[in-house]
């Protein structure tokens, strides 16, 4: 005999509840008069797919030498995107979901180059914006590398933030206290060239 478990779906896409009944031995919809889909109750793909995004650079990105003006990212392109919107004036993306995003993380990446000789250090952190124009500093988001003299590397760090609320725009600056670059990086292996990002953000919410 098979067993069955009896649900009552309430589907917010036409307010009705449903009957669905599942055979607990398969897992499976037996129902005949119930959807065996999840677009089959008003379920989107947009209702359970992750909003998420990935940026890259492949150009040369020299780092400014004035804290009290750190520079942008202005070569980002949107590699891969859902509900949010590059601006690739300053490198900011914006929350396009529709909704308040209550956690979000993933990584940046960027090739480093020392220009220049001695030891430099490396500043950046992440500001938001609910308007686009005016920036602030995002509480607790400063990161600090120290890159050796007339060194190549390359630096891989985690990116997240708790809340992006609706609309609002994140973007990263960067201050060095010395020369320094992010560059796409560059070497020939049996002929064929091989070639690097300069840089990758990603975040996928949680």
């Amino acid at each position: 005999m098979k067993k069955l478990l009896l649900l009552l779906l309430a589907t917010a896409a036409n307010a009705v509840t449903l009957p669905l009944y599942i055979e607990t031995d398969t897992q499976t919809v037996v129902s005949p008069d119930a959807p065996t889909t999840v677009a089959g109750y008003g379920i989107t793909d947009a209702a359970i797919k992750k909003s998420h995004f990935i940026v890259a650079s492949n150009g040369t990105i020299t780092i400014s030498n004035d804290i009290d003006n750190p520079n942008v990212i202005t070569t980002f392109v949107q590699q891969s995107a859902y509900k949010f919107a590059l601006r690739a004036s300053d490198g900011a993306m914006q929350n396009t979901s529709g909704r308040d995003i209550g956690g979000i993380s993933g990584n940046i990446a960027m090739q480093i180059n020392n220009v220049g000789g001695g030891t430099k250090t490396l500043h950046f952190w992440s500001e938001i914006s609910s308007d686009g124009i005016t920036f602030t500093p995002i509480s607790n988001s400063l990161r600090v590398r120290e890159v050796a003299s007339s060194n190549e590397s390359f630096l891989s760090t985690v990116s997240f933030t708790d809340t992006w609320p609706d609309q609002y725009w994140i973007r990263f600056v960067f201050y060095s206290t010395g020369g320094m670059e992010f560059y796409s990086p560059n070497i020939t292996s049996d002929g064929d060239s091989i070639d690097g990002r300069s840089m990758v953000w990603e975040l996928t919410e949680q």
